[in-house]
């Protein structure tokens, strides 16, 4: 009876865990990392498995190489072909994997309680369970499209594989495990480069258990697991000795930070301020160095704990990456660290179960604390907003409901490109330029070429390793990554001039060549614009200034029009001339209305107003797009109300004798039938402060409407 209410605990825990990893678990948006993972998924299998990942500005390609192995990439590649590329479906499997970290957390700890090798205290399962269900590091990583759940749930799974193959006794149990055992090591070493960090350990356990037969297994077991992790870890090796870009944004670490950085976010994870739960992590550590210190001490002179396993496992990667570090950076997050992150788990479990075990009242109160420490960082992930990825969902839909014809749409960084392909409506654009549109969409260089640097002196041990790996691996040229080609038909065309690749001196030149050919110029950038992207910005004017920011980085979308809107005399070719006078101030002149580029975007509206006389007042204008048929009651669609170009050209600016074209639109819903459906726009304009509303005083070639404030534009579909 006692097994199976242990069993059931443990399964409403195992609950507990999925249903807070799948809440919400599409809310946020993809950021570039993720943008990397979903690139390399649904890349073909040879080119997943090398690696590539190509950066493209619609033109021309890039080839560079991810810097990771390849085994999360099939597991999502797989979700990918079959259930799509939702937010959902490409977090699924991290979740999963965050999941499955409660059951395996608790079999591991019991273990380690198992007859004569018990180095836990009895309640360490329970607790192991519950910690690692409501920890923040697997919530954070259990919601992203990356590897590091996965690292940390294998590293797991594979030294508990690895305890059971030692302790097993009948012969065919024993290769079970021991297949077991060596599959999950594979998938762990192929996860991740950091993962042979945890082979001394591993090497340790089965020195235990084959010395006793004799030093020839002990070695060649030795030599299987040096085989096994030779791949990854000489890959490795290679890419931190050589100067090939890979870690280029890592830093040097020492212990002070390192220490501290592995403590918090394995305990309250990402979402918290160290600064602040420092208190906290005190707590998390002591838990753990009393988790440790219990599987180390003496209890009886027969018994050959496992005490030191946990310590170990805990330690000697950290440990390592700080020698690799000595060598070049080597750090960045404490995600690379992933793989010990289940160990630190049950040692602080362990640590808790032994204060449980002394003093009940004790035990509850620290619990509480741990528990309310993970309740805070939990509630940090889902509400506040600087620990989101960035609203890249909310800059698309903004822009999709606005980008037009004749639209040219700029952004960079060029690594953010399968980023904007996802959220951006470029494939919309694609479309419309092929059809005629005008419309049309270009990458902008991140850095320009540069002279190559000299080469730098190697050492002798540098040089041998180099000459090593590169005839055993060629640079992973067992596959040489293919140029894709160009995801429009035709973008090759002598307009499309790739601006990849172009010196500096000329980059400006040509990029301001290309916004001249187009109506507006939307440029979607994230950090600070440069000289050269700053410049188009001060040479344009702008529009509209939307800022997307977050903690990761501050994403901003401008507008800009390559002609000033202010011109000194009325256009001649106004498709729908007009003369209607607002309250003896505002005189619309004309109006054009176009097709959408897409289905719900925005249909264009060009407005061409002039000031009756000098304007010292500030008015806003209602465009409402109604649909009316023969019998039927006039229906409003969709509406715009704002101040022309959003208040950066108000009517206190407007120049007297100017006409100011006004590139705007209404949004087209979908249910709007436009072939049984005549449209109209309905126009409106009143104070910004006052809200009064300019009456008609003249309507010359447009339709008065039922009240005196309303002017009809007609417009056939």
């Amino acid at each position: 009876m006692r097994r199976l209410s242990s069993k059931l605990l443990l399964l409403l825990v195992i609950l507990l865990a999925f249903a807070r990893l799948t809440w919400q678990l599409d809310a946020k948006s993809l950021w570039l990392d993720e943008s990397f993972s979903l690139q390399r998924a649904e890349s073909p299998w040879p080119e997943l498995l090398a690696g590539c990942l190509p950066l493209t500005d619609g033109v021309m390609w890039i080839k560079t190489t991810d810097q990771h192995p390849f085994a999360y990439f099939v597991f999502l590649g797989l979700v990918l072909r079959a259930a799509g590329e939702s937010e959902f479906a490409l977090r699924f499997p991290s979740a999963i994997a965050a999941t499955l970290l409660v059951p395996v957390a608790w079999v591991f700890a019991r273990r380690l309680l198992r007859g004569r090798l018990r180095s836990l205290p009895a309640a360490t399962p329970a607790w192991a369970a519950l910690l690692a269900a409501i920890n923040p590091f697997y919530l954070w990583f259990g919601q992203e499209v990356r590897m590091y759940a996965q690292v940390g749930l294998l590293a797991l799974l594979s030294t508990y594989l690895l305890l059971r193959w030692a302790d097993a006794t009948p012969a065919g149990r024993r290769r079970l495990w021991l297949a077991g055992y060596g599959l999950t090591l594979a998938l762990l070493l192929t996860s991740h480069y950091f993962a042979p960090l945890i082979l001394p350990a591993h090497t340790v356990i089965l020195l235990q258990e084959l010395g006793r037969k004799g030093r020839g297994w002990a070695l060649l077991a030795m030599a299987g697991l040096a085989a096994l992790a030779f791949v990854p870890g000489s890959i490795a090796l290679w890419l931190l000795a050589r100067d090939l870009g890979a870690g280029a944004n890592w830093t040097h670490i020492s212990p002070r930070i390192l220490i501290p950085d592995l403590v918090n976010a394995f305990s309250l994870g990402l979402s918290v301020d160290l600064a602040q739960v420092w208190p906290l992590d005190v707590l998390y550590g002591a838990l753990a160095v009393a988790g440790a210190l219990y599987g180390l001490a003496p209890r009886r002179r027969s018994a050959a704990p496992r005490g030191w396993l946990l310590p170990a496992l805990v330690i000697v990667p950290p440990a390592l990456l700080l020698v690799i570090n000595a060598i070049r950076p080597a750090y960045m997050t404490a995600r690379h660290m992933s793989l010990i992150s289940g160990f630190f788990v049950l040692l602080v479990s362990g640590g808790l179960a032994w204060v449980w075990e002394i003093k009940r009242w004790v035990g509850a109160l620290v619990a509480a604390v741990v528990v309310a420490g993970a309740a805070y960082s939990t509630v940090n992930f889902f509400t506040l907003p600087r620990y989101d990825n960035g609203d890249m969902r909310g800059l698309g839909h903004y822009l999709a409901e606005r980008v037009q014809p004749g639209d040219l749409v700029l952004f960079r960084p060029i690594p953010w490109a399968r980023l904007y392909r996802y959220y951006l409506p470029l494939d919309a654009i694609e479309r419309g330029e092929l059809v005629g549109y005008g419309s049309t969409w270009r990458g902008l260089p991140e850095e320009f070429p540069k002279a190559a640097p000299p080469a730098k002196p190697q050492t002798a041990v540098k040089g041998i390793l180099d000459q090593v790996v590169l005839r055993l691996y060629g640079a992973r040229a067992w596959y040489n990554c293919p140029t894709p080609p160009s995801p429009v038909a035709g973008r090759l065309a002598s307009a499309a001039r790739p601006l990849l690749g172009l010196p500096r001196e000329d980059f400006a030149k040509e990029l301001a060549a290309l916004a001249q050919r187009h109506r507006r110029v939307w440029l979607v950038h994230a950090g600070t614009p440069d000289p050269e992207v700053a410049s188009l910005l001060t040479q344009m004017f702008r529009a509209d200034d939307r800022a997307f920011a977050n903690s990761r980085t501050n994403m901003n979308l401008y507008l800009m029009l390559p002609v000033s809107p202010v011109r000194d005399r009325r256009p001649q070719a106004i498709e729908q001339p007009t003369d209607v006078i607002f309250g003896g101030q505002v005189r619309l002149v004309g109006y054009e209305m176009g097709r959408p580029v897409m289905g719900e975007g925005a249909i264009p509206v060009t407005l061409y107003w002039q000031p009756v006389a000098p304007i010292s007042r500030r008015y806003k204008y209602i465009l409402r797009l109604v649909a009316v048929g023969d019998g039927v009651a006039p229906r409003t669609l969709s509406l715009t109300e704002t101040e022309p170009y959003n208040g950066l050209l108000p009517t206190t600016t407007w120049p007297a004798g100017s006409t100011i074209v006004e590139y705007t639109g209404v949004l087209s819903p979908a249910e709007a039938d436009f072939t049984a459906l005549r449209l109209a726009l309905q126009v409106q304009v009143y104070d910004a402060e006052t809200l009064e509303k300019l009456p008609v005083m003249r309507s010359s070639g447009v339709e008065a409407g039922e009240d005196p404030y309303t002017v009809i534009l007609s417009h056939a579909p």
